[in-house]
């Protein structure tokens, strides 16, 4: 009888840790699954963009509103997302005249604002961050993969949708100015 229990004892972890490693399995080819169809997702552009007011990790209120007249370049994503990461630095090779005629907002998605304060004190990041702890304005985005982003003309429209890492930043913003302009339809 002693010898079934120190058998179970250790049995008893052993089937805990198996399942726990089979669920966290299941999760990441689920996620890698998603993560093989990236690209630019076909849009309507006549969808209004969701309206939204977030923290800065300073603390301060910024709404999309405040945007309005301007194309909005909206990037959804993570601290631990390494495709996120790489996309921030593939920023640095927009033309700065492009740059120049778009505002990009970053938008943190589901994690502490000490976390992300950390993050930003190792790594530049060229747009004007915000924070959405709850998820909600990701989810009110369809957000379902990091990194996504989203080009929102000049009169609030979505006009680009991307899902994945962007390969070319001056052919996305290009795309989107152009769609913002009417000389492309989506």
């Amino acid at each position: 009888m002693v010898r079934r229990k120190r058998v179970l004892r250790t049995i008893a972890p052993l089937i805990v840790f198996g399942g726990m490693l089979c669920a966290n399995h299941v999760k990441y080819r689920h996620w890698n699954e998603r993560m093989q169809m990236p690209g630019r997702v076909p849009v309507s552009g006549r969808e209004i963009a969701p309206n939204f007011t977030l923290p800065k990790p300073t603390g301060e209120m910024l709404a999309l509103t405040a945007f309005r007249g301007r194309p909005i370049v909206v990037e959804f994503w993570a601290t631990w997302c390494g495709p996120c990461q790489t996309q921030f630095h593939a920023l640095s090779d927009l033309d700065p005249g492009l740059r120049a005629k778009i505002a990009l907002v970053a938008i943190n998605v589901e994690e502490e604002s000490t976390i992300v304060r950390s993050f930003l004190d190792r790594h530049a990041i060229p747009a004007e961050v915000l924070l959405d702890s709850s998820g909600l304005v990701a989810a009110e985005y369809r957000v379902d993969v990091l990194p996504t982003t989203v080009f929102v003309g000049g009169d609030g429209r979505v006009l680009l949708r991307h899902v994945g890492r962007i390969q070319d930043w001056n052919d996305f913003v290009m795309d989107g100015l152009r769609r913002s302009s009417g000389e492309a339809e989506p």
